[in-house]
């Protein structure tokens, strides 16, 4: 029940951050960045090609519409440097002000973190 709440908490944040970021044209000119997004996978067969694939989609269609749509400048993060910052799967998400540090190396005002939890519940027939 813990990592349902966990969960939901994560997907209401980042629906709740997105809301507040294309609700105020005020902050249009602000720069931001946005991380790849990470996956734990908690299945029977974890991190697929199809799953990874899925995964390593989001954070191009979240710049996308933040630049086209939201008007925000992107900030680009060295891929290389958001591992260095990643102790494991979730971490930068847990350590906002890691992610904080990451942003302030590129002179972004805001930055996006984001992590999917994938997992299978068997229940008895």
């Amino acid at each position: 029940m813990k990592s349902n709440n966990a969960a939901m908490k994560c997907v209401s944040g980042v629906f709740f951050g997105l809301l507040a970021l294309f609700s105020f044209p005020a902050l249009a000119d602000k720069r931001i960045a946005v991380l790849e997004f990470e996956l734990n996978d908690l299945t029977m067969i974890p991190r697929t090609p199809e799953e990874l694939e899925r995964t390593a989609s989001v954070a191009p269609l979240l710049r996308e519409a933040l630049t086209e749509k939201g008007g925000y400048e992107l900030a680009v993060i060295d891929p290389d440097a958001q591992s260095e910052a990643d102790a494991s799967v979730g971490y930068l998400f847990e350590h906002p002000e890691l992610g904080a540090e990451l942003g302030g190396q590129v002179e972004a005002d805001w930055i996006a973190v984001g992590a999917f939890t994938s997992r299978v519940s068997c229940l008895p027939i």
